[in-house]
């Protein structure tokens, strides 16, 4: 029996990026994503490795409580891009409303890290 699948056209991909420092270390809200977004990945950049702490992580989530859902523990002690495996949370996931987005780093006296959501909309564009 043939298996049959869906393909959809038009479904532009879009980012948004947001640069934390050392001293972000309360989840704050620093964009929101659309509704109708399905999350495709995360990238996550280390400028300025992480120092003068002791745990060096990173946490992304849609709540300010926990901030975590997205993206947990990811390590940022280490300059260049961080390949992400089991840190990644949602991949996929679809937002039905408008989804706020809070960072947090764990600790440290330096660092800096640029994490871009990348993700794709039902809309077919976003105004």
């Amino acid at each position: 029996m043939a298996t049959t699948s869906s393909f959809k056209m038009r479904r532009p991909i879009y980012e948004l990026s947001s640069t934390l420092t050392y001293s972000d270390t309360t989840a704050t809200k620093v964009f929101s994503l659309p509704d109708g977004v399905r999350i495709i990945s995360w990238v996550i950049n280390v400028g300025t490795a992480f120092t003068g702490g002791a745990t060096y992580q990173l946490n992304v989530g849609y709540t300010s409580a926990t901030g975590n859902e997205f993206l947990t523990g990811v390590s940022v002690a280490t300059a260049g891009q961080v390949g992400l495996s089991t840190e990644v949370s949602l991949a996929g996931h679809v937002t039905t409303t408008i989804t706020p987005v809070y960072m947090a780093v764990t600790d440290g006296t330096a660092g800096s890290v640029l994490v871009t959501c990348v993700f794709s909309h039902e809309k077919g564009r976003l105004s």
